[in-house]
């Protein structure tokens, strides 16, 4: 299954990458996606694929595209921290700037504190 931050956010992506706003559809190839499990406020990050015959959005259409993605989940799935970057060959923009991870957070059993670690984008991640 879809952690819930991903799962609200496919719609909207679905409606914003087919309709007529050409900014972020040109040379796409793939989103991929990280979202925290555990902490609370919880994290998406959203990563549109580009290749070589794409451009990459600008900032200012990540963070319009952050701003919805922000609206939605407050609308669905409550509050999230929502980071959206871009990357092709030689080119990655972030929105907000520098934050290409997301922070998880879990309880667990025979520890006082829960275990925070970090899972930046591009890197393996075991889910299991």
């Amino acid at each position: 299954t879809l952690l819930p931050p991903i799962a609200a956010s496919l719609p909207l992506l679905a409606e914003l990458l087919s309709g007529e706003s050409r900014a972020l559809q040109a040379g796409l190839r793939c989103l991929k996606f990280h979202a925290s499990f555990g902490g609370e406020p919880r994290q998406l990050l959203v990563c549109l694929i580009y290749g070589p015959d794409g451009e990459v959005p600008t900032e200012e259409a990540l963070a319009v595209l952050r701003e919805a993605l922000h609206a939605q989940l407050a609308s669905t799935e409550g509050t999230a921290e929502v980071t959206v970057m871009a990357q092709a060959r030689g080119v990655q923009r972030c929105v907000p700037g520098g934050r290409d991870f997301v922070d998880e957070r879990l309880t667990v059993a025979g520890r006082d504190a829960p275990l925070r670690y970090r899972q930046p984008f591009g890197q393996f991640s075991n889910p299991n």
